[in-house]
């Protein structure tokens, strides 16, 4: 077949190197299609081409997985309370201890350390446990009794699970010392929420304490081994816990 040009219908062609050989027609100059339809697409311009849809979908998977990951590596890292939150710890601190997470948790609190020592009970210490634990529960705080406690001590504040808690002797001396022992581990809560949040170590709020000669004893206890500078936040800890309705006071300052 006679290749003619669709514009003048010339039969001249002549190939042009400054467009890289393309066929043109010699009497109106038009650039001609090439001879092979199936060229008749093509341009001197590179094409786009895209992957198939199953490549792109195992591309884009490919990126979810890892960034994921650092997702919730970045999650873990800014909310270390986290994992304990969503997985109850499968430790001593879970097993075999009594979660006080409502209301009638506390009351059957109270109601045992009534009975433990009917002697001791008193209006004042009853309603300081209320309020002191509803405004732990309030802030997120994990209260457990248990006898994860470490050795010597009858409660502990365990900020990097949230925790507070009492070992079951303590309750059984009595609401007034079960209310002392609220308040201290509570002060330290509040100390966490000074240093930055619940999940942080405890440091001094700064608040009026008694006399250090007051607590000598308990403040000099292997308990609390180290600088004396360290001792600050015991010393504040045992004067909230002498006046335990300064407890729900304090986390309600710190722990916004």
């Amino acid at each position: 077949m006679v290749r003619r040009c669709p514009r003048c219908n010339s039969k001249s062609v002549r190939y042009d190197r400054s467009l890289a050989g393309r066929a043109v027609c010699g009497g109106c100059g038009m650039v001609l299609p090439p001879n092979d339809p199936r060229q008749a697409n093509q341009s001197t311009t590179p094409r786009i081409t895209l992957l198939p849809n199953r490549l792109r979908t195992r591309n884009a998977f490919a990126w979810l997985i890892p960034s994921g990951l650092l997702a919730g590596y970045l999650y873990m890292w800014a909310n270390p309370r986290a994992i304990s939150t969503w997985m109850p710890p499968d430790s001593a601190t879970a097993r075999n201890s009594w979660n006080i997470a409502t209301p009638a948790d506390i009351e059957l609190l109270i109601g045992k350390a009534q009975q433990a020592e009917p002697a001791a009970s008193s209006q004042a210490s009853d309603d300081a446990i209320r309020r002191v634990t509803s405004s732990l529960i309030s802030k997120g705080v994990r209260i457990l009794i248990s006898d994860s406690v470490t050795p010597g001590a009858g409660g502990e504040w365990d900020p990097g699970r949230g925790e507070l808690r009492i070992r079951p002797s303590t309750v059984l001396l009595g609401t007034p010392a079960l209310a002392q022992a609220f308040a201290h581990e509570a002060a330290h809560v509040a100390q966490s929420c000074r240093a930055g949040g619940i999940s942080k170590n405890s440091e001094p709020m700064g608040i009026q304490v008694d006399p250090a000669k007051t607590y000598q004893q308990q403040l000099d206890s292997a308990l609390y081994k180290g600088p004396l500078s360290n001792k600050a936040i015991e010393l504040e800890a045992y004067t909230v816990g002498a006046i335990p309705e300064w407890a729900p006071k304090l986390l309600d300052h710190f722990c916004k």
